[in-house]
């Protein structure tokens, strides 16, 4: 009987704190320039619409890597590499929500009316959203029970406890017959144990990895390391989604001079950073086989470099004179056909800042794609022309700008902000869509 009472003193408690807490929603922001939203949790799904850079979306549901939005009239997902969480703004008043509880009473039920199965597992959070502190996780096939529903979410009871969880991870099963009291305890006694130990075990995990990743050990004598992959970026934070501060490629040193996790601390001429510790060993690599022929090569190539060393350095200094120039134009409009000096397009833009160095060129990307000679992107420099594919169709040059150095380049985007502007060539759309490169000075 006490067991009865304290259990319906639990329920009226928390009936009231649903009352009065506003619905609450989770908003994202697409930080790169163009996102595609599409059908299922896959980059083979279909696109439903395009994403511009700082379109707002509401997250319904996180899913490996991958977040459930909605956008408009839209449904779909998006990856979450480019999703920002904004803000958790409150999308109803609390007189609403508790007004709209009180006109639909069927939407507040109880275990003794409505049992519902989890599809898959779940976090169980304090309020509804996504950024709020998990109270529980809950594996699928698990039964809970509805006390209430709002927007997206459901407000249930599992065990001792009760929570919010995404409406889309409930199986409806109604009049499933209640366990008497005295067999549901005996049931809990023999699955709670294994249950509670493979959670406590998650939490642990997640617990040890957030600690790996905030803690951070300085050497107090600094090590030389190189790289090991053929390109590789020195990142300003120890997560792979922070800003590169420039590119590496293999067998170049870095002193290193402290770790982070998974991630060493490095110093590279005045760059400081982070390195993966994969990406990183004690012994250069080698690059070639060890024949005599390739040996000779390599020590041709050398003599090469070597010859062309003040030719190169000369046309660097231009390159960076190229740069400079084209700066001056920063946050001039986007204008189809526009080519200067109040308005351009991207070829537009590149054939105006070239000409006034003395090269003429053609208006076009795929005209200006067949000057000068090819260079790898590994070994841009600034100066050079890059070209992008048409985002659309994504099976001709599109788009050219100019390399500045650092993976960034400058051009007339005719994407977000529509102007003149710097973007990057290591993440979001251009590094999908970078096609080639050429090299006019």
């Amino acid at each position: 009987m006490k067991r009865k009472i304290t259990c319906i003193l639990v329920m009226v408690l928390m009936l009231i704190m649903l009352y009065t807490m506003p619905a609450l929603a989770t908003t994202g922001t697409v930080n790169t320039e163009t996102l595609n939203l599409r059908k299922e949790a896959s980059t083979n799904s279909e696109v439903l619409t395009l994403l511009n850079e700082g379109t707002k979306v509401e997250i319904v549901l996180e899913e490996e890597g991958w977040y459930k939005v909605t956008y408009k009239d839209y449904t779909g997902y998006v990856s979450k590499d480019y999703i920002k969480i904004s803000e958790t703004a409150s999308s109803t008043s609390s007189n609403t929500t508790a007004t709209t509880l009180q006109e639909n009473p069927e939407e507040q039920t109880t275990s003794t009316t409505e049992n519902n199965i989890v599809k898959k597992d779940i976090s169980v959070r304090l309020i509804p959203s996504i950024t709020s502190n998990v109270i529980e996780n809950i594996q699928a096939e698990t039964p809970v029970d509805i006390i209430a529903k709002t927007n997206n979410w459901a407000f249930i009871g599992y065990r001792n406890i009760t929570g919010w969880i995404p409406l889309v991870v409930l199986e409806e099963k109604t009049n499933i017959e209640n366990v008497p009291e005295e067999k549901e305890e005996e049931n809990q006694e023999e699955t709670t144990t294994e249950e509670e130990k493979e959670v406590e075990e998650k939490q642990e995990e997640k617990a040890d990895q957030a600690e790996e990743t905030i803690s951070e050990t300085i050497y107090e004598k600094s090590v030389v390391k190189y790289v090991n992959s053929s390109s590789i970026n020195v990142r300003s934070k120890p997560t792979t989604d922070s800003e590169a501060l420039t590119g590496l490629t293999k067998n170049t040193d870095v002193k290193v001079v402290g770790e982070s996790g998974n991630w060493y601390k490095i110093k590279y001429e005045d760059i400081n950073g982070y390195i993966r510790k994969d990406l990183l060993s004690d012994e250069k690599q080698e690059v070639t086989s060890r024949g005599n022929v390739d040996r000779q090569e390599e020590k041709k190539k050398e003599k090469q470099e070597k010859a062309t060393t003040v030719e190169a350095s000369s046309n660097s200094s231009l390159g960076e004179q190229i740069v400079a120039y084209a700066k001056q134009y920063l946050g001039c409009p986007y204008v189809y056909g526009g080519s200067g000096p109040n308005s351009f397009d991207c070829s537009g833009f590149t054939m105006y800042v070239y000409k006034h160095f003395g090269y003429d060129f053609r208006h076009g990307a795929i005209a200006q794609s067949k000057l000068g000679t090819y260079v790898a992107k590994e070994d841009l420099q600034p100066g050079d022309l890059v070209f992008f594919l048409e985002y659309q169709t994504m099976d001709e040059i599109g788009h050219v700008g100019i390399y500045i150095g650092n993976g960034e380049f400058i051009h007339a985007s005719s994407g977000s902000g529509y102007c003149v502007k710097i973007s990057t060539l290591e993440s979001g759309s251009y590094l999908k869509r970078y096609d080639t490169a050429r090299r006019i000075i």
